[in-house]
């Protein structure tokens, strides 16, 4: 068949099934509506897409070799960046609801709703959350320890001073902004 148009109609011919363009899109249509189409990008698809094997998998790769796959294997759904060693940089676990992130949070602002919890360690051992009135920095079990070198516990806006800690040096205590106590080398 030699074309520069096509087009499969069912048999009364009130309906196009699949129709074929010189030099620009293939329609496949459902009901006479189109379902997956070619364009001068890619592919449209109007609904869902479904993808079924033993791991299902879409393998998305870009010229710039900034390549990554989605899969699923045994009910763990990942993101995979094929161009580091097949690292997973994000997967979730429909057998315990846990997710896990692997890397460096590109987007550089991680926003949670009010009562969603950051929970970090095997056992949900340190959680960050807020309730729409508190924040909370809960630890679950054992020291929660803070190291640093010099520590400053401040006013959110920073312009007051509640405790300042310094190492091997001094702890000061503050009131309305103004040192009450410190420590010195002599006690």
């Amino acid at each position: 068949i030699q074309s520069n148009a096509l087009a499969i109609d069912n048999a009364a011919g009130t309906e196009t099934m699949a129709a074929f363009t010189e030099d620009g899109s293939v329609q496949l249509r459902f009901n006479n509506s189109t379902k997956f189409e070619t364009t001068s990008t890619g592919v449209q698809v109007d609904g869902g897409l479904t993808v079924s094997s033993d791991y299902p998998t879409i393998n998305l790769f870009d010229t710039n070799n900034n390549d990554f796959r989605i899969q699923n294997r045994n009910g763990v759904l990942s993101f995979v960046d094929v161009d580091n060693s097949d690292v997973v940089r994000f997967a979730i676990d429909s057998s315990n609801a846990k997710n896990s992130m692997a890397g460096t949070l590109a987007v550089g602002t991680l926003e949670l709703a009010d009562n969603a919890k950051a929970k970090f360690g095997t056992g949900d051992d340190l959680q960050i959350y807020h309730d729409g009135t508190n924040s909370y920095l809960q630890n679950l079990t054992n020291n929660f320890r803070i190291e640093s070198d010099a520590l400053r516990l401040r006013s959110y806006t920073g312009g007051e001073n509640f405790i300042v800690a310094n190492v091997n040096g001094s702890v000061e205590l503050y009131y309305d902004a103004v040192k009450q106590c410190e420590t010195v080398s002599t006690g």
